[in-house]
């Protein structure tokens, strides 16, 4: 699965076309190289996709659901990164997500 960085202001071009980007992908063509892909060039060299890609995207970034941030809560206090678990508790009791 790949991720997903939101909220950009601005998409750069695709590499192949000059159309606006939506992936960070690896290029087939290009010798393994990295670059710049639409989704429509994006699709036509990956039709299943790319775990490794990095999908651009102009809207606001979802909400997480309430057992996703219990989830990541639970991995961020076990991997010792305290200042992402107090991050996604925000203003609420800990006791509440663990």
């Amino acid at each position: 699965m790949s991720k997903t960085i939101y909220n950009m202001k601005h998409l750069p071009n695709c590499d192949l076309c000059g159309n606006p980007s939506g992936w960070d992908s690896p290029i087939k063509i290009a010798g393994g190289s990295w670059g710049y892909l639409c989704d429509s060039e994006f699709n036509a060299m990956y039709p299943n996709g790319n775990s490794l890609a990095t999908r651009f995207s102009t809207d606001e970034e979802p909400e997480l659901s309430d057992s996703d941030r219990s989830a990541q809560i639970r991995e961020a206090i076990f991997d010792g990164d305290l200042d992402l678990a107090e991050e996604l508790i925000g203003d609420g009791d800990i006791f509440e997500w663990i």
